[in-house]
């Protein structure tokens, strides 16, 4: 192959995800600027021979996006099994709602949907992946909001945009959260720890479960809305936290009612708040952050569906209405209510974006007025 041929060959593998079939204007735009052949007059061998090959090599481009974009695609999809990367480790919330739905699309759809557990780095290892995936609908991520949106202000050094690199294809299901404290911190109330953070200041602390998780968020603004000055030591998932808090080597932690719950009715934890709007049935007897005057720590961790920002539309489409179909089934309802979560209504593609970008710009302000450092 001569060098321009090999150029409009490198420029089709570098913009083949936009849909635009580059190569074969490439190509087209090289031939007309050479000088057409006089009427009678016989086209040049060499000439004959590269335009029969951009022929091929077009017809080839044009017929494979014609099968990766359009409708015929999703019906067939999938046609192999489907991985949904979890970017945190086996257990908890995100890797129950993955295995919850994981099921759930395998019986609808008669494939496989393996879950794969990509922790680390704060959720960006797994979030990486997908984001650089093949964009085809066979690479899924299964994700908390922390590395795709609300927690994205608290990473640094991120190897991807999520905006740009992933579509969210829906939202799944969100969960409260709930201030526990240590028994041997000897408190009974939310205006307890205040009190004595305020008498004390920076001799408490306060286990954060994730960098740039929602927990890390709303401790965060605890701190902002209170007025309290305390450490807050970071782990590299819930249980590590956990176990030092359970082991009194830190004071407080908020985390989702999935984790702390059982060890609240297990009278190892003293919970003082919770931050749904109300009261929570799992809770009765703990007032919410609201109730106590702190209507802006009544917020929940979230999770959502994305996939490679080029997947094709159909195949997106497809997910979503499969996904929204799967969160009205009451087995389904069921089992993300026994762990302590709401599933989320419907919601369209353009519904999801729209949410996970909303929750990015009020969190990147909250890290912002808060002077937190990104980790």
């Amino acid at each position: 192959m001569d060098q321009r041929a090999q150029g409009s060959m490198q420029l089709h593998q570098t913009d083949r995800h936009t849909g635009i079939g580059i190569m074969t204007t490439a190509g087209a735009s090289h031939a007309a600027s050479r000088t057409p052949a006089k009427p009678g007059e016989p086209v040049p061998a060499r000439m004959a021979t590269r335009a029969a090959r951009w022929v091929r090599i077009g017809a080839v481009v044009l017929g494979s996006l014609g099968l990766a974009w359009s409708p015929a695609y999703a019906d067939t999809y999938p046609s192999k099994p489907v991985k949904i990367v979890v970017p945190v480790p086996p257990g908890g919330a995100n890797d129950m709602l993955a295995r919850i739905i994981g099921q759930q699309l395998q019986q609808r759809l008669g494939q496989a949907f393996v879950i794969d557990n990509k922790g680390g780095a704060s959720g960006v290892l797994g979030t990486n992946e997908v984001a650089k995936a093949a964009p085809d609908g066979y690479t899924l991520l299964l994700t908390y909001g922390g590395p795709v949106s609300s927690g994205l202000a608290l990473l640094k050094s991120v190897p991807y945009q999520a905006e740009r690199d992933l579509v969210a294809v829906s939202r799944i299901a969100e969960v409260y959260q709930v201030m526990v404290v240590s028994p041997k911190l000897n408190v009974s109330t939310l205006k307890d720890v205040v009190s004595l953070c305020h008498a004390k200041p920076n001799t408490l602390n306060a286990s954060v479960n994730v960098p740039g998780s929602m927990a890390h968020l709303l401790t965060a603004k605890l701190g902002m809305d209170t007025k309290c000055k305390f450490t807050s030591v970071a782990y590299k998932g819930t249980g590590p936290a956990l176990n030092d808090l359970l082991g009194g080597h830190v004071d407080f932690t908020i985390d989702t009612f999935t984790a702390l719950v059982p060890h609240v009715n297990a009278g190892k934890l003293k919970a003082v708040a919770v931050s749904s709007a109300q009261r929570a049935e799992q809770l009765p007897n703990v007032p919410s952050f609201k109730e106590l005057g702190y209507k802006d720590l009544e917020v929940a961790t979230w999770f959502a569906l994305f996939a490679p920002a080029a997947t094709p539309s159909a195949v997106v489409t497809r997910l979503n209405r499969e996904m929204n179909e799967i969160l009205q089934m009451k087995e389904v309802r069921k089992a993300i209510a026994d762990m302590g979560a709401t599933p989320a209504q419907p919601n369209t593609v353009d519904e999801a974006k729209q949410f996970v970008h909303e929750e990015a710009v009020k969190w990147a302000r909250v890290v912002r007025e808060a002077g937190i450092a990104a980790n």
